[in-house]
């Protein structure tokens, strides 16, 4: 991306008993963070959705798969014929020099200045190229961290409106990301319920890293979604190897379990796999090699070929 985000991984607790998750660049370090301090109102009804006018409308016979990226020359392998993949992403609001003719999505990485100086810019430039979605802030419930945004969800929904609500005739647009943790869960509540109740938030961004198990990961999903109405949810991080030291074969055959399910789920409308990045430090969750290639994960993931 155009600035440099230092990544960690954070280790929480949920109340079902499910790992916690990360950020989108560097190595995983252990420890716990800790949530920006808001005071939680009791919670109400999540308001009726308003309906966007002149968006297009959602497709569930598309491809849900994107990449999550830095460096665009890791990516030029993964649209190739047969591909699955058909959106990209990079934690910024500036489709990158170099970056293949595919729909870029821009995301309002934080409400700070160096985020939100080009910020309209930036996102009118993507969407006059073609994107029709914008991302909210990164992993706000977390400061543990310069990989998380660390926005309480009162001032998160005050940014939200000022920067990301502009573009609601224009995108669907889309929450803040957030943790597989329970500050995650405790956060979106109050951010969709309380604080953004008048806001336009078509659809929920979620991470997740906690670990292999299928089922865990499911459950995790369904969970979120009973929080958040009629929205539909995005996953732009996940990634099974986290933390686990799960091998490149275990991440795999997670991949191949929890894909299928993703793509036959009506309510989740878009993924991306952490990462796009042949870090060492990710050798068994990057999806792609040092030379460019898809690793064994890359294959899988976006061409469905069942190598490894």
């Amino acid at each position: 991306m155009h600035f440099q985000l230092l990544t960690a991984l954070t280790l929480l607790s949920i109340t079902t008993a499910l790992p916690s998750q990360s950020t989108p660049q560097g190595p995983p370090q252990a420890g716990l963070g800790h949530p920006p301090s808001f005071t939680l109102p009791d919670a109400e009804a999540v308001p009726a959705l308003p309906v966007p006018g002149g968006k297009p409308v959602y497709n569930p016979a598309q491809n849900k798969r994107g990449l999550a990226f830095n460096d665009v020359k890791y990516i030029q392998s993964f649209w190739g014929a047969g591909t699955k993949v058909n959106w990209m992403y990079n934690w910024d609001s500036r489709i990158p020099t170099g970056a293949p003719y595919v729909q870029f999505v821009p995301m309002l990485w934080g409400d700070g200045p160096a985020h939100t100086t080009n910020w309209f810019g930036n996102a009118q430039d993507s969407i006059n190229r073609g994107a029709n979605n914008i991302l909210g802030f990164n992993e706000p419930d977390q400061c543990f961290n310069s990989g998380q945004s660390c926005i309480g969800p009162e001032q998160a929904a005050n940014s939200y409106r000022k920067y990301i609500q502009p573009f609601g005739n224009q995108a669907w647009l889309g929450s803040p990301a957030i943790t597989n943790s329970a500050d995650g869960t405790r956060w979106i509540t109050a951010f969709l319920n309380n604080y953004c109740r008048d806001c336009q938030v078509d659809f929920v961004n979620m991470h997740w890293y906690g670990g292999t198990n299928a089922q865990e990961f499911i459950g995790w999903v369904q969970m979120v979604k009973g929080l958040i109405g009629g929205r539909r949810i995005w996953i732009t991080e996940f990634n099974g190897g986290a933390f686990t030291g799960a091998t490149e074969t275990q991440q795999i055959q997670f991949m191949k379990e929890v894909l299928p399910w993703l793509d036959r789920t009506d309510y989740v409308e878009r993924y991306a796999w952490h990462m796009v990045d042949p870090a060492p430090t990710w050798t068994h969750g990057s999806l792609s090699n040092l030379n460019g290639q898809p690793s064994l994960l890359g294959w899988n993931y976006a061409y469905n070929i069942p190598r490894g």
